[in-house]
């Protein structure tokens, strides 16, 4: 994931909203064709603002599963707006999440501490963006250790696959979990609502007002063509 994010990310709340409402906004037009002008348009904004990369990284493989699934949807309709809306939707997914894949969580954690949010879900989601990486790491020890110890297990074999894989790693999950609690607690960690620091303040530019604004007219001139 840390090959997803850009130098200059937008204000991490920002870029949840606009995800979210992207992606309304692509599902009311997603039945006309108006959907790709939409896209198209998105394109030019988020490589104006330095998520080109991103776009090369993530956009090819949602077109090569939304025109599969569209293919499949046009021949079983002979409609070829159906393959469009089809594709249109599934690059929708790609494009709404490429501006909030674009910062570190770490910096939605700072972004909800200096908003004052309360301190159960600053600290719960502090966790748990530490805890993805272990979780992932572990996975693939586990997997390792089953390949030395000659273990080949098929997916579809859910019996061995839950003794083999799940097993050793919901107990390593539970382990993990005891000692991470302890370091929090040992930390001075606790869910009362105090005055806290940010190291490295998150703020609201003139760069992000700028890509809402842009963003708001690109919406308003998609709805406006729909309606049409």
């Amino acid at each position: 994931m840390e090959s997803m994010y850009v130098k200059k990310p937008l204000y991490p709340i920002l870029s949840i909203i606009a995800s979210m409402v992207i992606f309304c906004v692509g599902l009311l037009i997603s039945k006309e064709i108006t959907i790709l002008y939409f896209l198209g348009a998105l394109t030019i904004l988020y490589t104006a603002f330095g998520f080109g990369k991103i776009l090369i990284k993530v956009v090819p493989i949602f077109f090569i599963i939304g025109g599969i699934i569209g293919f499949g949807s046009y021949l079983s309709n002979g409609d070829y707006m159906a393959w469009i809306q089809t594709l249109g939707r599934v690059m929708l997914l790609a494009y709404s999440s490429v501006i909030t894949i674009s910062f570190p969580p770490i910096n939605l954690t700072r972004n909800l501490v200096q908003l004052k949010c309360p301190r159960l879900l600053t600290l719960g989601m502090l966790i748990t963006v530490k805890f993805v990486p272990i979780i992932i790491d572990e996975s693939r020890q586990i997997r390792e250790a089953m390949k030395t110890r000659g273990v080949n297990v098929k997916w579809y074999n859910l019996s061995c696959l839950y003794r083999a894989f799940i097993v050793p790693f919901m107990i390593r999950l539970i382990s993990i979990s005891d000692i991470m609690a302890v370091s929090v607690e040992t930390r001075g960690f606790d869910l009362n609502d105090k005055s806290t620091n940010v190291y490295r303040k998150i703020n609201f530019t003139l760069r992000d007002g700028i890509f809402i604004g842009t963003l708001f007219l690109i919406m308003i001139g998609a709805i406006i063509v729909w309606r049409r």
